[in-house]
Parts: C-alpha cells; structure tokens; sequence
C-alpha cells in the first residue's frame, strides 16, 4: 500500500506498483484526488482512504489517466460522512466501486462512463441512507448485494441506469422498492435472487411506470413480489418455498416453482406457469362503483397452466359473471 495525504499526491509522483495488486491510499479526512494526479502513476490497481471514520474521500474524480495508471477498484472507507467518486468518460475499462457503511449516503457518479460499472455492498451499507449511484451509458451496469443475515431492508431510491441486482452470499435476504427513476424509459432492470438458497425476499417494483423488471430466484424461501407496470417477468425455479406475486400491470410471464405459490393477475394479459404445489390464482372481474365500471383481468386472453397440485381460480370480485370462453387460455 502506497499512502499519500491528500495535498502530497500530485501530477509529479512518479509511482510504479510493479506485480500484484497495488493500492493508493489517501491519509487525509476530506480528500481531493483528480485524474491528473495519475500522471506518472503505472501499475496500481485500487485507490481508496485510510479505513476509519474520518477517511472521506470528498471527491475523486477518475479519467483516462487512473485508467492508463490501471486502477480498476476504488474502495470507500468513511463510515460516517459522504464519500463521492466520479467515473469520466476518459474510463472505458471496466472498473468496480465497493461501498462502506451508510453513515451518510455515498455518491457514485458515472454517468458519462462507457464501460461496465461494478457496485459492490453489504447490505447493511444500504440500509440507513439511500445512497446517489448513478450508472453509465451501457447497459451492464451492475449491484452486487452482499446478504447477512434476516431480511434487510435496501434503500434503492437513489439508483439510477443500473440494469442488474444481483445477490452474493446465501445468508439474508433483502427488502427492495424500486423508485419510477430506478429504471429509465425502455429499459430493463434484472435482479437476481438466487443466491438466497432458504432466505425470504420482497421486491416491489409497483412504482416502475415505463421499464422492465426481470427477477429470478430458486430455493426454499418465501418471496413477495410486486411487478409494474410494464412487461415484466418472475421466475422461481425451486421444488419448494412459496412466490406471492402481483402482477399489476403490462403483460407479464410469471412462472412459480413447487410451493403453494398465490399469484394475483394485474390488468394486463399474463402468462402464468405454477409448479407442482397446491396453487392459488386471483383475479378480479368488472366491478361498478359510483356509475364508474371497472374493467375485469380475468379475461380469455391471459394464459395460466396450474402444473400438478390441486389448483384454484379465485375471482375476488362480488357478483362477477363467468362465462366458458373466459377460460380459452
């Protein structure tokens, strides 16, 4: 590890990490680092703060000469006050941002960056403040949740063009509300669940008003899943642990493993695979309240194959008429 205070590294250092993996560290609470003090850097890794409470990186900043001087991971510290990294334009590697405590909420910005952002975090980094991570023009950007234990709530409010989420570890779960601003216009998010072999997870993405999400999970736990508005997918590919799913709106593809899943269609056309449990299927039929009629999701357009198990269709509106052709799909 090479240390420097915040004001002794400079364009004029001439550094060379040699073989294995070499780190900058900056000594200084409340430091300052641009891509020009790079310079003269070659064969160094990682860049990071001194660990400890009053280690804020305050800014740094990283472009084509951090690349050139092959940093490819800058590691948070400050456990109490916002650290700020910018990831320039000038980067095209890719390059990871691993997460301290959210004392304060952390500030990734890569927004003109073109390669392939990695975020790393525990999820205990992720559940006091709502941290600014804002991903690059690509679409690989990625979150890397690690779980710890019971379920945690993440607070995700803060993130932008990300595409994935992914759990690492199989102890924990994770309770995750995407925000409208999560996913962009167009795109898709994908989270990815299947490390939680036995753990519970609730994602609610109901505020999602014109992106996708994608989830996938395997395993024995329980999970709650709200889908948005668009044409979103779930698929639980576990021989037990029970998937309650709503659908919401768009035309979802929902596919459920061998608990006794409960999946409530959304006004969209669905598709609707359950496994091998003793399954339950809600929907709604038109409704009149105040003279205003509200339309039925259960329609002969959606697709639903119960699999084994005795399954159950259950209309949860009052007085709804069901006719043969209701059933085509």
């Amino acid at each position: 590890m090479i240390k420097f205070a915040t004001g002794s590294f400079t364009s004029a250092d001439i550094v060379d990490g040699g073989a294995g993996t070499d780190t900058i560290a900056i000594t200084t609470d409340g430091s300052t680092v641009v891509d020009a003090d790079f310079t003269n850097v070659t064969n160094v890794e990682q860049l990071t703060t001194v660990a400890g409470t009053t280690a804020q990186m305050t800014s740094f900043t990283l472009g084509a000469l951090a690349m050139a001087a092959g940093i490819n991971k800058v590691l948070m510290a400050d456990t109490s006050a916002v650290d700020t990294v910018v990831i320039g334009a000038g980067i095209t590697s890719a390059i990871t941002v691993d997460l301290d405590a959210d004392g304060a909420a952390n500030v990734v910005s890569a927004a003109a960056y073109t390669g392939v952002l990695t975020i790393t975090a525990a999820d205990d980094d992720l559940d006091s403040n709502a941290s600014t991570l804002t991903g690059g023009t690509g679409t690989s950007d990625e979150l890397k949740i690690t779980t710890t234990s019971n379920l945690d709530v993440v607070l995700t409010s803060g993130m932008t063009a990300i595409e994935k989420v992914t759990l690492v570890g199989a102890t924990g779960g994770i309770s995750l509300t995407t925000s409208n601003a999560s996913i962009a216009s167009g795109a898709n998010l994908a989270i990815d669940l299947t490390a939680s072999d036995d753990d519970a997870n609730t994602v609610d993405a109901s505020a999602e008003s014109n992106g996708t999400v994608t989830i996938t999970a395997d395993g024995t736990g329980a999970h709650i899943i709200t889908l948005g508005a668009g044409n979103d997918s779930y698929t639980h590919t576990g021989t037990t642990g029970v998937s309650t799913v709503v659908g919401t709106k768009g035309n979802n593809i929902i596919t459920t493993g061998g608990g006794a899943d409960i999946v409530t269609l959304g006004t969209g056309t669905d598709t609707v695979t359950s496994g091998g449990g003793n399954d339950t299927i809600k929907a709604t039929g038109p409704s009149v309240a105040a003279g205003v009629t509200t339309a039925r999701n259960f329609t002969s357009a959606d697709i639903i194959n119960a699999g084994a198990g005795t399954d159950t269709l259950e209309i949860l509106t009052d007085g709804f008429t069901l006719v043969d052709t209701d059933l085509l799909g």
